[in-house]
């Protein structure tokens, strides 16, 4: 009853305020370009089917996409120097994006995003839709967007403690394709430059109204510097409050996030004597927090030419101890089911990792207290179209780090190209070694239209 009670506010809340007028003009075109997917599209390229672009009373159909050849390959840490490739692997698939973007009088838009992955390791043919979505507002002062969506929730590089909306948190390696969308219904409400209101309904695998999520955001500029306060809530879950904030500071740019609840969400692992569990703590304050710098640099008298930024990030709940080296066999409380259906194994003891990775309570990069980011980006490298990033990411807590390395090539044409190049390093047995990794190289060359 009290959560029915909390939704009802929360919800309420979101709409209270589309009844109220803002003043100051608004870009309606900046508000559908929020996603990931929209940004990265070129109005340019997008082919008309009907109508006209540049008139808002006509109805246009357009398309536009990508297809990108992928080529993945990894050595393991123990074949370093070595002559036997036995253990090399290797991976090629294809991807392609197919775009649909409709534009109706009074601004009505609906968008989707088609992927499709061809593996040729498998010859296994993925397909999904990565984001749905339909545009509307309340005479240009309320914007809505239902449907499948990847929302901008969260201010900073490498992580975001406010973001409880998206379904797939940012990858260090920028993964091939688009991410998966959250199901819901979000509000927009801007209040010209001075402030946004923002409300998400997330429906995602909700059978009924508990099993609901609401999330509100109100973000006020103040002189130079954005701040905005946030608040989730779903029920069986602590309600988790959120303030982020951008600004700059002479010439570096700074911005941070801190999410807190009373309790935890998500469960851990707990060692009683010979017996480990996964339990959650309802009392303990819990919270999570990054800060980010970065500072762009005049190279050759070319502006902006080289960014660099350099990111840290705290879990005050993250495990002090290494499971990944505990080789303890431990009875369990609850026996793991690994699969299901007539053959389903069922594991009534084994290592503290073993359930941890079975039960999906495993957070990449978010498993240990302290981590910490560097990034470098130089844009014009050599040649004008060619961008060098050099990256690093760091488990300070067990000491050992990722390191990437990768050229991008893109050209006028619509065509790219790009290499990776990244290396685990630290001692066996830790967040970024546990599984043997080495080196791995991902190359991969596309197209855009």
């Amino acid at each position: 009853m009290l959560h029915h009670i909390r939704v009802f506010v929360l919800f309420s809340i979101m709409l209270i305020p589309t009844i109220i007028y803002a003043q100051d003009a608004f870009d309606e075109s900046a508000l559908f370009s929020d996603t990931t997917t929209v940004i990265a599209l070129d109005t340019s390229k997008r082919h008309s089917l009907t109508g006209t672009q540049n008139d808002p009373e006509k109805t246009t159909v357009g398309f536009s996409g990508g297809i990108t050849s992928a080529f993945v390959g990894g050595v393991g840490r123990d074949r370093f120097g070595g002559e036997d490739t036995s253990n090399a692997t290797f991976g090629a698939s294809m991807i392609g994006n197919l775009m649909l973007d409709i534009r109706l009088p009074m601004d009505i838009k609906s968008f989707a995003n088609l992927e499709m992955q061809y593996s040729a390791t498998n010859s296994e043919i993925l397909m999904s839709l990565r984001e749905i979505f339909i545009d509307v507002n309340i005479n240009k002062n309320v914007y809505l967007r239902a449907g499948k969506q990847v929302l901008q929730w969260g201010r900073c590089n490498f992580w975001n403690p406010t973001d409880l909306i998206n379904v797939e948190k940012k990858l260090f390696i920028q993964k091939i394709g688009y991410r998966e969308g959250a199901y819901g219904l979000r509000t927009h409400i801007p209040f010209g430059t001075r402030a946004n209101f923002y409300g998400f309904i997330d429906a995602k695998d909700a059978k009924s109204f508990d099993s609901i999520a609401v999330a509100l955001k109100a973000e006020v500029l103040l002189g130079g510097t954005e701040v905005a306060v946030s608040l989730w809530d779903k029920n069986s879950y602590k309600p988790v409050i959120g303030v982020d904030f951008s600004s700059k500071v002479a010439t570096l740019s700074l911005s941070g996030e801190v999410s807190i609840s009373k309790g935890e969400n998500f469960s851990h692992l707990k060692i009683r004597n010979d017996t480990i569990d996964l339990t959650k703590n309802d009392t303990l304050w819990n919270g999570r927090a990054c800060v980010s710098l970065s500072r762009s640099f005049e190279v050759l008298q070319i502006k902006d030419r080289l960014t660099v930024a350099l990111e840290g990030y705290y879990v005050s709940n993250g495990y002090t101890k290494n499971f990944f080296e505990d080789k303890t066999f431990y009875r369990f409380q609850k026996p793991v089911v690994l699969s299901q259906g007539p053959s389903s194994d069922t594991l009534p003891a084994g290592q503290a990792l073993m359930l941890l990775l079975a039960s999906g309570r495993y957070e990449a990069n978010s498993y240990s207290p302290w981590y910490a980011a560097a990034m470098a980006n130089v844009t014009k490298f050599i040649i004008p179209d060619l961008t060098l990033t050099v990256q690093s990411m760091a488990n300070i807590s067990q000491k050992c780090a990722i390191l990437a390395t990768s050229l991008s090539y893109a050209t006028m044409h619509n065509l790219s190209a790009s290499l990776t190049v990244a290396g685990n390093v630290g001692p066996k047995n830790t967040e970024y070694t546990f599984m043997n990794q080495g080196l791995s190289v991902q190359a991969t060359a596309g197209i855009t239209f």
